[in-house]
């Protein structure tokens, strides 16, 4: 099953209600004959259509019929008219030979009027959070559902906690006097995601230290590592031993309640050079931009599966296997003429997945996960049916290391390459015996 099948509800089936307190999943038949379209494609970005949430049997809402949504996060659902009426036009719309629309508004509105939908929190199922429910103005088939965080007067969401969102389609004409169709689906908080270096491996024979690092350091006005946060040092005197790093990393990460499906994540390690002074207070220099590593899992550029899987990462923190981050490589000029009242460093630091801009109007580093991703959707964005990178409210902030006096807590978001120099002995001194 595709993690998007999982996580983005696109159109819900209709379907009877409910009884006993489980959720029932109804057009057994045409949904397993596949007359209901898995997703509603988009022409252009062919990868990031809407997968509609998988039905399973009756009463088996605990892996059916369940998406996943960060805690404070708002995502737009759609939900089909039924096949039973529109057999006709469903027909055309998988017709390989019809050319495949764009955008949800132009699936629904290849239906034409006659469908009215209700969407509301079914309270009577037993949720315990309270989802907040808005249908939208212009769209029938449409809502936006979102999952507290205590911001706005509603009780927050705790991870793992659930609820029930029920659609009823009102028919009119021949169907008048059916009453009301419904389908319902079960939306379940997850924490925000949280990621960070767990540790480092090379072939060097030089062994990485946490260290408390002397001086805050910003790359594009945001922190890479702040003043006495933990980071990960390779240190020594010699740039060739320096330059032979084959630099890995581990990496963690936890996301409380996220499916194991849902347990992966997109981000980069760059990197910036620079000095700290020794006899200014540690001052640094250094560009005020960073350089791409080349090494990152993407977000969207091909279709999620370039995310870093960590298996259980929702139920408690997980560390990744080791991966290369960089080979050897040129990091210190033997040409140049350090001074000893310098630490020469090459920070590698965690940064957002290549492909992924930061947010609109702020810079914001940090992870994205398929979760968040999803949750913080805009309306825009989802019309379209696609993602543009602009990931406004997905991205959360990278784990901090511990800052000293502290203990490290094996979490950091740096590991440094630092050339520091041995420092000249001074004069030699004796008891005077006043002979000279």
């Amino acid at each position: 099953m595709k993690i998007k099948e999982l996580l983005l509800l696109s159109l819900g089936l209709v379907v009877a209600g409910s009884a006993m307190g489980q959720t029932k999943v109804g057009d057994r038949a045409n949904h397993d004959a596949g007359k209901y379209p898995t997703k509603i494609d988009a022409s252009t970005h062919g990868a990031d259509g809407y997968y509609y949430v998988p039905l399973g049997k009756d009463g088996d809402d605990e892996q059916y019929n369940t998406v996943y949504q960060t805690i404070g996060g708002e995502m737009p659902y759609y939900v089909a008219p039924s096949y039973l009426i529109q057999q006709a036009k469903y027909d055309k719309w998988a017709d390989p030979t019809t050319p495949t629309k764009k955008n949800m508004q132009e699936f629904y509105a290849e239906f034409g009027g006659g469908h009215e939908f209700n969407w509301v929190r079914d309270a009577g199922l037993g949720g315990t959070f309270t989802a907040g429910v808005v249908k939208d103005g212009t769209m029938e088939n449409k809502a936006t559902v979102t999952v507290p965080d205590g911001t706005t007067g509603t009780p927050a969401a705790t991870p793992g906690q659930f609820d029930y969102v029920k659609v009823s389609e009102q028919l009119t004409g021949a169907f008048a006097d059916c009453g009301d169709f419904s389908t319902i689906f079960k939306v379940v908080a997850v924490a925000e995601p949280s990621l960070w270096i767990n540790g480092t491996t090379d072939g060097s024979g030089l062994t990485a230290e946490p260290h408390a690092y002397e001086q805050e350091v910003s790359v594009d006005g945001d922190p890479i590592v702040g003043e006495g946060e933990y980071v990960l040092l390779y240190r020594s005197c010699k740039q060739t031993k320096l330059n032979s790093i084959v630099l890995n990393m581990t990496f963690g990460a936890f996301e409380q309640g996220t499916p194991n499906k849902g347990a992966k994540y997109a981000f980069s390690v760059s990197k910036v050079t620079g000095k700290l002074d020794l006899t200014n207070n540690y001052a640094w220099a250094g560009p005020a931009s960073g350089t791409a590593t080349g090494f990152g899992h993407e977000a969207i550029s091909s279709g999620h599966n370039t995310m870093l899987a960590i298996a259980d990462a929702g139920v408690a923190p997980k560390v990744s296997g080791s991966e290369e981050v960089e080979g050897t490589k040129q990091r210190f000029d033997p040409a140049s003429n350090p001074e000893a009242k310098y630490y020469y460093d090459v920070i590698y630091y965690l940064d957002n997945a290549i492909d992924v801009k930061p947010a609109t109007g702020t810079l914001k580093r940090g992870v994205v996960s398929p979760v968040s991703m999803l949750s913080y959707r805009g309306a825009a964005d989802f019309t379209e049916g696609k993602f543009d990178g602009d990931f406004t409210g997905s991205i959360f902030p990278f784990a901090k290391g511990a800052v000293a006096p502290a203990a490290s807590n094996d979490k950091y978001r740096a590991v440094v390459l630092r050339l520091q120099l041995p420092p000249a002995t001074g004069p030699v001194y004796h008891i005077p015996l006043d002979l000279f």
